[in-house]
């Protein structure tokens, strides 16, 4: 429990599927993450795009929905981040668009149940601030909160930037604790020896790390439905961590360790992409077991 005057953080990550083929490249699915720290007061955004191209003059919209506000992030790239002034939130919705001369969803996701007026309001939300970088849409008149939102000016200007060496040296102690964290529960898992369904045990421990690491997009451009990150053991070596997902539900956990191909082995799987070799380890979702992925791209 926090101390009288420390702030409370939750992190949220959304995963967003595509809904639109017509806005993903050749061969490929739209996928999407929205990572949201909330500290009480405002929440740090940051947006990870893969495998989406532009086939007509547009722009791209991030719309969401935080409990019963909704916000949009007009986007200058697929890779952005953005504050919002929102303290806290447990349902979530997320809704990535293409606006144009009509206004087209392109991927969607959340964390409970999708509110589908994302979806119905979407014209509504895109017409209610055009100029705004951040806006809150409603429906009836507006509450104490939109008041605020509406008189706060633009959140997404740039705070100013400290060098803060304890303020590193925490960031690296938090990445390293969550490779900790997980190794302990793939650990554990094994040894109980319960059968539980894999993913579900570590989910806590493998989320902390997809917020902590940043995103490895060579292959989440490689494979669909999928999202990676890198985990940097130190300056000079690394392997990436992903969830590679089948109708929206985790199937394999994959480990990529970069290296070439100068041995083999039953149960990893050497793949070439974007002129990096990588060696693939598979783990089955439900059971943890190593294995063969059979649905390839």
């Amino acid at each position: 429990m926090a101390k009288k005057g420390e702030k409370m953080y939750d992190k949220k990550v959304v995963v967003l599927s595509q809904l639109n083929g017509t806005f993903a490249k050749a061969n490929k699915k739209v996928c999407a993450m929205v990572k949201l720290i909330f500290d009480g007061q405002k929440a740090n955004g940051n947006l990870f795009v893969c495998n989406a191209q532009s086939p007509f003059m547009g722009s791209w919209l991030l719309v969401m929905k935080i409990d019963d506000a909704f916000f949009k992030v007009e986007l200058e790239n697929l890779e952005q981040s953005f504050l919002l002034p929102c303290g806290q939130g447990s349902k979530i919705s997320c809704l990535l668009a293409f606006v144009a001369e009509a206004n087209y969803p392109v991927a969607s996701g959340s964390c409970g149940r999708f509110d589908n007026q994302l979806v119905t309001l979407l014209d509504e939300i895109v017409e209610a601030n055009a100029d705004g970088n951040l806006v809150t849409f409603c429906q009836d008149s507006p509450t104490q909160y939109e008041q605020f939102v509406a008189s706060a000016g633009n959140f997404y200007q740039a705070e100013p930037k400290v060098f803060d060496v304890e303020q590193f040296k925490k960031q690296a102690e938090k990445r390293m604790d969550a490779v900790k964290d997980y190794s302990t529960a793939f650990e554990k898992y094994y040894s109980a020896k319960t059968g539980d369904n894999y993913y579900q045990s570590v989910k806590e421990e493998l989320t902390q790390l997809f917020v902590t690491f940043p995103p490895f997009t060579p292959l989440m451009e490689r494979f669909s439905d999928s999202f990676f990150v890198k985990v940097d053991c130190n300056a000079d070596k690394y392997f990436a961590l992903g969830v590679l997902t089948k109708d929206g539900d985790p199937k394999y956990i994959c480990y990529a360790v970069p290296g070439e191909k100068n041995f083999s082995d039953k149960d990893f799987v050497y793949l070439q992409e974007g002129g990096q070799g990588f060696w693939l380890l598979y783990q089955d979702a439900d059971t943890g077991q190593i294995t063969v992925r059979l649905d390839c791209d």
